[in-house]
């Protein structure tokens, strides 16, 4: 497989961090980063793991509600925090330096250290662009962002638009793709584009299926092992037939 959706993790994989500095990157190019090291991994906590188990990894002791001041502002200024994530770091900083009890309640209701607090904050407040007000825990801790499926339109097995709903009717859709050897795919999130309305998020996601169709036909030309062109004519007849079923008007009758 060479192509993938870009992820919240792999959007999350080069930190940009507070305070600048700059950095050497790959092929011989500089970008400016802003710097805050690290405390614990960035990956999910595994399977059958406990946060206490992962406090125990990063040789922390204490949960942070358990924190004096000074060590919550230490843990918070040692986290290596993602664009996405900075915002959230800097409005538990100002809590904490206003002693305002009840953000920084809020903040400690979500997990046991920065790295917890911080993703289930992060998913927490974004399900709420899709009218989820709880906290809904799983069993290890972790709030999840996935929505279900309501829908799933089949060009075959392995090119599927997903279409998700939340408990507000908002729409949100991926999709999944094969063009040979490459292809990819996602299940809809809360880290998705809100869509209200149905009829546009299935053309959502025919342009996105369009989107990779286009590029693996380019692609084709030199490497018809990911990009088969023949299946690849196959899906894009599959797909016009999907687009004029789905979005063409409706003619209607007179009896």
């Amino acid at each position: 497989m060479k192509r993938y959706s870009k992820t919240i993790a792999q959007q999350c994989k080069q930190p940009q961090h507070l305070y600048p500095a700059v950095q050497g990157t790959g092929e011989g190019r500089t970008q400016a980063v802003h710097r805050i090291p690290v405390v614990g991994s960035q990956s999910p906590i595994p399977r059958g793991n406990t946060e206490s188990n992962h406090l125990k990894n990063y040789g922390m002791d204490k949960i942070i509600s358990q924190m004096t001041k000074e060590e919550k502002l230490q843990a918070l200024a040692d986290y290596h925090a993602c664009k996405r994530e900075r915002h959230i770091i800097l409005r538990y900083i100002q809590a904490l330096r206003r002693e305002d009890a009840e953000q920084t309640a809020y903040f400690e209701s979500f997990g046991e250290s920065v790295h917890h607090i911080v993703l289930n904050v992060n998913t927490y407040e974004r399900r709420l662009v899709f009218g989820y007000v709880d906290k809904q825990f799983n069993e290890y801790g972790w709030i999840n962002g996935m929505l279900p499926i309501v829908e799933e339109i089949r060009l075959d097995t392995s090119n599927v638009i997903h279409i998700g709903q939340s408990v507000n009717g908002t729409y949100a859709v991926t999709v999944s793709w094969c063009t040979g050897t490459a292809g990819g795919g996602s299940h809809p999130s809360v880290w998705d584009e809100p869509i209200s309305d149905y009829k546009e998020a299935v053309r959502t996601g025919i342009h996105r299926l369009e989107g990779h169709y286009t590029y693996a036909e380019r692609h084709s030309l030199t490497d018809k092992g990911n990009y088969n062109p023949k299946y690849i004519r196959k899906l894009k007849a599959g797909l016009r037939e999907l687009k004029l079923r789905y979005t063409a008007p409706q003619q209607l009758s007179l009896f």
